[in-house]
């Protein structure tokens, strides 16, 4: 009854940690492993094989990035939700409602996000204060559970309140908010405060972690105008293609890191420690490049691709070059020609000892090392 609908939570790609009976602390001594790596299917059967524990996700890299926004009374939910109406954010609303969300045992909710990087654990918005034993007492209203935190499942129950229930969405179904839609709704939620004494330490906290963006400048984003000096990875679908398979992606330079897909990546075919840089060039074009030393045809193998699925199709919106240029931009075929060159020089290339120490650091076997070099 209990094992098979939190495994689903593990097959999904998160990770997954028990909750003793009835309240929500860990049911582990220590559980910052899996805030780093996922468990077993096989610890997890182990882990429920008593009736009655809870469970919870472990938030952020470890579970695709993953930010849940709590939010504690119905009325604040629809107050949010009445809000991004209001301002037009209809794609933004869209994906509210078609998202991974649980009613929490006090009526509130847990909306299950995804995005390109990770984000912390913020307290965004105060209710009321309560007045206990003389003193007034702070009252969350809006929470986020992101970079090591995490969040009851449904399933699970606190004594004397109920179960988490799911209302709409399954973990399979959690939906991308690109940068801007997720800094729209984290400030939408922080304009919800209630509690006037917490209003500057809220501002300084979100600013200090997001560029803030006003509504104005944010509204051409979030419509798809390209006005703005950013853009959404979200728009381009050849980029879609690639960041839909990717595990652990996470924002860089001129690009993003994730781990790296190739079935022949380190000694067990598998990247636990982001090796992967992915970025974009001329054309549009997807450019990987992996630390290990996987080729472009093998990081595409593993997504389930081909090399001419990097590039725009016929009639897609071509992503802008990330990459500082000096020379002429090529087409398709010098392209291909130049990183068939870039491989054959790559190829010939010998590692220095200290090179070496780290790929086996990283995992890599010597005879997976010597192939590199």
């Amino acid at each position: 009854m209990f094992l098979n609908p939190y495994l689903d939570f593990l097959r999904s790609g998160f990770s997954l940690i028990p909750i003793e009976s009835g309240q929500k602390i860990p049911a582990l001594t220590s559980w910052k492993k899996y805030q780093l790596e996922k468990p077993t299917e096989e610890t997890v059967r182990r882990w429920f094989t008593e009736e009655g524990l809870n469970a919870a996700i472990i938030t952020g890299k470890v579970s695709g990035n993953c930010t849940v926004v709590d939010i504690e009374k119905e009325s604040a939910v629809q107050e949010l939700l009445s809000l991004l109406r209001d301002k037009g954010y209809n794609g933004l609303l869209e994906k509210i409602g078609n998202t991974f969300c649980v009613r929490t045992p006090r009526g509130g909710r847990h909306y299950y996000f995804k995005s390109v990087t990770t984000y912390p654990s913020l307290k965004l918005a105060y209710d009321t204060p309560i007045m206990v034993n003389g003193k007034l007492m702070a009252v969350i209203l809006i929470e986020t559970r992101g970079e090591g935190g995490y969040a009851l499942v449904p399933l699970s129950q606190i004594l004397g309140h109920g179960p988490y229930t799911v209302i709409h969405g399954n973990p399979k179904n959690v939906c991308f908010l690109t940068l801007e839609e997720m800094d729209l709704l984290l400030a939408c939620c922080q304009s919800l405060n209630r509690d006037e004494s917490k209003s500057q330490s809220l501002k300084v906290k979100l600013s200090k972690r997001f560029q803030r963006i006003d509504d104005d400048s944010m509204e051409g984003e979030i419509n798809g105008d390209d006005s703005g000096n950013d853009f959404n990875p979200e728009d381009y679908p050849n980029l879609q293609r690639v960041f839909g398979n990717l595990d652990l992606v996470t924002v860089g330079n001129n690009g993003w890191n994730a781990c790296c897909p190739s079935p022949g990546h380190g000694k067990d075919g598998s990247d636990r420690t982001p090796s992967l840089r992915i970025t974009v060039g001329h054309n549009g074009r997807v450019i990987f490049y992996c630390r290990a030393g996987c080729t472009e045809e093998d990081v595409a193998y593993g997504l389930g691709l081909k090399i001419r699925d990097l590039y725009p199709r016929p009639g897609e919106r071509k992503a802008p070059n990330l990459i500082e240029l000096d020379n002429p931009p090529m087409d398709e075929d010098e392209e291909l020609f130049a990183s068939f060159i870039y491989q054959k020089l790559f190829d010939s290339l010998t590692l220095s000892p200290s090179a070496i120490k780290h790929l086996k650091a990283r995992g890599l076997s010597d005879k997976e090392i010597e192939h590199l070099g």
